[in-house]
């Protein structure tokens, strides 16, 4: 059976930008069980967006670095 470390897993929210690749635009980490959530406030009017979740590699978690299926958001 696997154990979380005790602070758990940290994750980066990136969101792709055209041109410049994936930018993390906000840091956060797991709870306990592995589950996750987080805010992300628009600076910007209306678009589209892309989304995605990056695993931090982490010398306590034996994963290497992963990242999530990116996920599209239409604002305005």
């Amino acid at each position: 059976m696997l154990t979380l470390p005790p602070r758990g897993v940290t994750l980066e929210l990136q969101a792709y930008q055209p041109g410049r690749g994936w930018r993390t635009v906000k840091t956060t980490r797991t709870r306990k069980g592995g589950r996750y959530s987080t805010r992300y406030r628009f600076n910007s009017g209306f678009g589209r967006f892309t989304f995605r979740v990056r695993l931090r590699p982490n010398d306590s978690y034996p994963y290497s670095r992963g990242t999530s299926r990116h996920m599209r958001v239409r604002v305005g």
